[in-house]
């Protein structure tokens, strides 16, 4: 069976716990309306790129009946920062095994890895930490800041080498030279918003491993509309990281 990514949904009691840990404020005039906190009020402040990349995501998935009553909550759907994101954590709104990640002002809520997504992150993690040493740090499915209202965990992280290993701050787009997420049930989202995401915040490069299609897309040259060149490259091909042109993956190492 295929689980969906979807948003994060809201309890009551979560709902109060915001408030107490001062996330909704006296002057927010929002409620709880199936799970999502709306503002009582259109907003004024667009969207910075327009519709939001998940609601066209999310809009597209839902039934026409549906359709209606979801651009409402859309249109007054309340956002969050990063720093309200962690204070959520804090006041005990997602636990440890909690699989959230932020973006664009929206907590969504994936779901549980597979062993073969899982063993196909261990494989990248061995391959990039036996051919790149010391010249990169690499993580896995830790959180890069992309900006003030956005920050994913992607599959893998490969960031210029810092001295205390990003235990001060996590990574910002001018620290991350390649980022790798890995797709089956979650593919669609992958590339129609992470993908889009990590391009308009200037992730050089980006690397999509479609399980089902036994293949890899390579994106690089980031902008605000996406990225310039996309490329697939299948199981008998080379990749080669554009900020290590010297090394290079088999496509059949990384997919087994």
């Amino acid at each position: 069976m295929t689980v969906q990514v979807q948003r994060r949904f809201f309890t009551a009691d979560d709902y109060y716990k915001m408030a107490e840990a001062g996330i909704l404020t006296e002057d927010d005039r929002v409620e709880l309306v199936e799970g999502e906190i709306v503002q009582m009020a259109p907003i004024d402040i667009p969207h910075p790129h327009g519709v939001g990349l998940l609601d066209n995501f999310f809009l597209a998935r839902l039934p026409k009946s549906k359709r209606g009553v979801a651009k409402i909550i859309q249109a007054q759907r309340r956002l969050f920062t990063v720093d309200e994101y962690y204070k959520m954590a804090e006041a005990g709104i997602f636990t440890e095994d909690d699989r959230v990640e932020l973006l664009e002002g929206e907590i969504v809520q994936m779901p549980p890895i597979g062993s073969p997504h899982g063993g196909t992150v261990k494989q990248l993690i061995r391959l990039f930490t036996s051919r790149l040493g010391d010249r990169a740090i690499v993580s896995a499915q830790d959180p890069v800041r992309l900006a003030d209202n956005s920050e994913p965990q992607p599959d893998i992280a490969v960031l210029r080498p810092r001295p205390d290993f990003y235990r001060a701050s996590h990574p910002m787009p001018e620290e991350v030279l390649l980022l790798v997420e890995v797709g089956d049930s979650t593919i669609a989202y992958d590339r129609q918003v992470k993908v889009l995401l990590y391009a308009r915040a200037g992730i050089p490069e980006v690397w999509l491993v479609d399980l089902t299609a036994q293949r890899v897309e390579v994106y690089q040259g980031p902008s605000a509309q996406g990225y310039a060149e996309a490329r697939l490259v299948g199981r008998d091909s080379m990749l080669m990281p554009s900020a290590f042109p010297d090394v290079t993956v088999r496509v059949d190492e990384v997919l087994g």
